[in-house]
């Protein structure tokens, strides 16, 4: 049974991963080349956007999941098309409901992106920090 919600149901079965090793996994996966800062940057960015993009899913779907059926079944006696019962009647109340965890989770990818460049710019440091020697050397 799936660890988002009790009936076993999840999006697509995807467990987002801690954001470091969703970090360090896509790293290795896309820095094959000398372009290794940018593809170590494109990683982190994959994880990120893995890791919360879950998350918003997950935060969509409780909100369709917590309308009454009945709504839809009324609005359907109505004569409405889906697309109107999807504009008028499903998108609104699932709206009131998503609105707030999507706001924590713009703080919380905020952070994300933050720890994202502190990690850059650490490493950065310490490749310039290694090359300094050999560059005083050089000239």
């Amino acid at each position: 049974m799936d660890d988002h919600s009790a009936s076993g149901r999840g999006v697509c079965g995807f467990r987002p991963l801690d954001s470091i090793v969703g970090y360090a996994v896509s790293r290795r996966l896309l820095a094959p080349g000398p372009r290794a800062e940018a593809a170590g940057l494109l990683g982190r960015v994959l994880g990120l956007v893995l890791y919360y993009g879950a998350y918003e899913a997950e935060i969509c779907r409780s909100g369709i999941l917590a309308i009454d059926k009945g709504q839809i079944e009324a609005a359907v006696a109505l004569g409405m098309r889906p697309i109107q019962v999807l504009r008028r009647i499903t998108l609104p109340q699932a709206l009131r409901v998503a609105l707030p965890p999507t706001g924590s989770l713009f703080i919380g990818t905020l952070k994300g992106s933050a720890q994202v460049a502190v990690v850059a710019l650490a490493r950065n440091c310490c490749v310039q920090a290694r090359t300094w020697p050999s560059r005083a050397a050089a000239s």
